[in-house]
């Protein structure tokens, strides 16, 4: 299972996004903040929970945050994924997104698959989920 690096390269840059904004509403100089790399800031770790069920967990580091509406799941094409079980999240006005929901600090979504080769492992440490005897395809990872 793998995230659309795409929309999470556009959930990081909005995230910093944001916080430039912040920084400017509040007055402070225009100097460019010093972001951590994606990776840090958006911690990502899963593990199967059964052979339907992901669990991905995201940590996300103090100043930073991800928008609701911007995540999404995608696997190999032996594994199709379901609706995510996504929390509701903070609700606040963005001044480029308008009404929005955020999440800070830890979230936790289950992702049901949709069949095809049941999971019954952990992630290997190379970030490959482990399934009856081989890797689902693809490998998560946040890009800038």
């Amino acid at each position: 299972m793998r995230a659309d690096t795409t929309r999470l390269a556009r959930i990081a840059a909005a995230g910093w996004l944001a916080l430039a904004a912040l920084g400017h509403a509040a007055g402070l100089p225009n100097v460019e903040p010093k972001l951590l790399p994606p990776e840090e800031a958006f911690r990502f770790s899963a593990r199967a929970l059964d052979a339907r069920t992901i669990e991905a967990r995201f940590d996300i580091a103090d100043g930073y945050y991800l928008y609701r509406d911007k995540f999404a799941f995608e696997t190999g094409p032996d594994v199709g994924v379901g609706a995510p079980d996504l929390p509701a999240g903070q609700r606040k006005h963005d001044a480029f997104f308008g009404d929005v929901e955020t999440y800070r600090g830890r979230i936790v979504v289950r992702v049901p698959l949709a069949r095809r080769h049941p999971v019954d492992r952990d992630l290997d440490d190379d970030g490959r989920l482990v399934a009856g005897g081989g890797h689902v395809n693809g490998v998560v990872s946040i890009t800038r």
